[in-house]
């Protein structure tokens, strides 16, 4: 399965499982509001967060060694401490305001955890993903918008082969 068919997939299960859940009666309108809505802010949270962690790392990395040493492991560990320390920075900076503004007492711990473990995850994957993102998918999608594929057009690049009776 691809990744397409997988979010397209898991689209349509959400929405089934809250609809299903709203016909019964197990959540209320304002409940799935919430839950829209929390989705939303931790989604774009985690959007600014990758932004940011990008962006320092690439400064980071550009101003302070030439390209040809940025394979050199012990500078690669510093270019990722500095994605990992960036993109889960930013992303408790912007749980701190959201979490100021919309929760108080016991619901503040909680939350206070759930957004600590995402903003976890976040820093952890933000290394991960920047690289996946500069190496292969943009790559990709230069080849793709050249008109070659992942394979290559080498063969129509070539005169055809005439054959010989």
């Amino acid at each position: 399965m691809n990744t397409k068919t997988l979010t397209i997939g898991g689209i349509l299960l959400t929405a089934l499982g809250a609809w299903v859940s709203r016909i019964t009666g197990l959540v209320s309108d304002a409940q799935l509001l919430y839950a829209f809505f929390a989705l939303s802010v931790v989604t774009l949270s985690a959007s600014i967060s990758y932004i940011i962690s990008w962006t320092a790392t690439d400064g980071y990395k550009k101003y302070n060694w030439p390209p040809n040493r940025w394979k050199e492991q012990a500078i690669k560990r510093k270019i990722f401490k500095c994605a990992w320390w960036s993109g889960g920075g930013s992303m408790v900076s912007c749980g701190t305001v959201v979490l100021i503004c919309a929760a108080t007492g016991k619901l503040l711990l909680v939350y206070s955890i759930i957004w600590l473990i995402l903003s976890v995850m976040v820093g952890a994957t933000s290394p991960g993903l920047r690289d996946f993102f500069v190496d292969n998918l943009i790559q990709r999608l230069k080849r793709w918008a050249k008109g070659r594929n992942e394979i290559g057009n080498e063969a129509l690049d070539r005169p055809s082969e005439v054959p010989r009776d």
